[in-house]
């Protein structure tokens, strides 16, 4: 499939923070769960194609991945955040928050490889400080799931690009039964279904900080943030988004759809409604999370959910627990 360069220029970057991490295997953290099959040197080889802002392998990334720029402020800009870089994605991370506030990955359909299976590998992210990254430990108590940002499978085209996905720079908090119920049902029905009718598909998938629920995205300051072992460092988003665009007959063509981070349990016939309840606008986005995505791009918003007609979207969030322990 041929990859599309962009339309116009990307936004030079403000930061130059150095090139990609210099990859020497590293022992497993603790509290990271790894599969038998992972071995330190297998992640050297995905930590060595890991990038930062401001180097020629980021700005490649971008232009795959974001091919219509990066996105608008709404608001203030943020003092902690910066571009982080993979050929498999790029993330927006924010090192107060310790949280990805977006990222955005092209979906080429024809390249998955179905020998590939799910084999975790979850490490810190080696481009960031101690006192900027989330690590295993923060995500080591008992409510939230480690919520992947770019779903482990929609990389199922490399090994590197599978192992990507379980940095710890691409995880949020996320209420079991939102992880494994909504979300997934809407990871999978892109992959599944929407990403086959289009010739070109592209994600972005970001995170909102709006406790008090009045639409304009909270200060850091007052973000909830969960209870690991290393203290209270990394931030609960209270809802995530994903924009899904693709080449349609007429242009380009965008869905968005915003769902809370609660543990609301939804069932299997009940989920498509649930995802067509919350179908929202880029301008919402732009509100609620500080980005506006397309901004001066002509496209063409859905304000309904995207038909689904060859896939079954299933929850699975039995599994979940029904209450919480006490803190």
């Amino acid at each position: 499939m041929a990859r599309i360069a962009g339309w116009g220029a990307l936004l030079s970057l403000a930061m130059a923070l150095g090139s990609a991490a210099h990859a020497q295997p590293r022992e497993r953290e603790a509290y990271c769960r790894w599969d038998d099959s992972v071995t330190e040197a297998r992640l050297a080889v995905t930590d060595g194609l890991l990038h930062v802002e401001g180097s020629a392998e980021a700005d490649a990334a971008l232009a795959e991945h974001l091919p219509t720029g990066m996105p608008a402020r709404v608001g203030a800009a943020g003092e902690h955040e910066h571009l982080l870089a993979q050929p498999h994605f790029v993330t927006w991370y924010d090192d107060d928050l310790r949280s990805p506030l977006w990222a955005a990955y092209y979906f080429p359909d024809d390249e998955a490889d179905d020998s590939l299976h799910r084999e975790d590998s979850f490490r810190s992210d080696p481009r960031l400080t101690e006192d900027t990254r989330a690590d295993c430990a923060d995500f080591s108590e008992p409510i939230f799931d480690q919520g992947h940002i770019v779903p482990r499978a929609a990389m199922n085209r490399s090994i590197e690009a599978m192992d990507a996905t379980f940095l710890m720079s691409n995880m949020t908090p996320q209420h079991c039964a939102f992880n494994r119920g909504p979300w997934q049902v809407l990871e999978a029905t892109i992959r599944e279904e929407w990403a086959q009718d289009a010739a070109h598909t592209w994600v972005i998938v970001g995170t909102i900080y709006d406790r008090d629920g009045d639409d304009v995205r909270d200060g850091n300051d007052d973000a909830w943030r969960m209870e690991g072992r290393r203290g209270r460092r990394v931030a609960i988003p209270s809802e995530q988004y994903m924009i899904v665009s693709r080449l349609g007959a007429t242009g380009l063509e965008t869905l968005t759809v915003i769902l809370p981070n609660t543990d609301d349990l939804i069932a299997d016939e009940a989920v498509v409604d649930y995802l067509a309840d919350h179908v929202a606008t880029l301008d919402d986005v732009g509100a609620q999370a500080g980005f506006r995505f397309f901004d001066g791009v002509a496209v063409t918003e859905a304000s309904t959910l995207w038909p689904i007609d060859d896939f079954e979207p299933r929850v699975l969030s039995w599994g979940c627990n029904d209450t919480y322990p006490e803190q």
